[in-house]
């Protein structure tokens, strides 16, 4: 399968490889056909373009990102007030002594309560 270009059309899309406009007599010379198949080629490699551009995330990039998430993580815990844990009004958090000596024990209070 062979696709035959026309040579106007070879000289815009040479120019439009090397990022220069195409010349004005070449653009008018080219049929309609062709017109719109360099305009969408045109449009196809800008947003190529664009997309080269853009880094590929390299697995240094990744832990660079990785590490600064965990330093704003333990930022964040450092800075948090103190007084927050250990506020006695608070009846939403467990008490700091005998708070873990109760979860096992909730499923077999339930059904000793029910059953009797």
């Amino acid at each position: 399968m062979s696709i035959s270009i026309s040579e106007p059309m070879r000289i815009a899309l040479d120019a439009l490889y090397e990022g220069k406009p195409a010349p004005p007599e070449v653009l008018a010379s080219l049929t309609d056909a062709e017109r719109a198949e360099v305009a969408s080629l045109a449009r196809t490699a800008r947003v190529v373009g664009l997309s080269l551009n853009q880094p590929i995330p390299t697995s240094e990039m990744e832990s660079s990102a990785l590490a600064r998430a965990h330093e704003e993580m333990a930022k964040k815990t450092v800075t948090a007030p103190p007084s927050s844990n250990t506020n006695s009004s608070d009846k939403g958090t467990p008490p700091a002594s005998g708070g873990n000596n109760d979860t096992g024990n909730w499923f077999t209070r339930l059904f000793k309560k029910s059953g009797g």
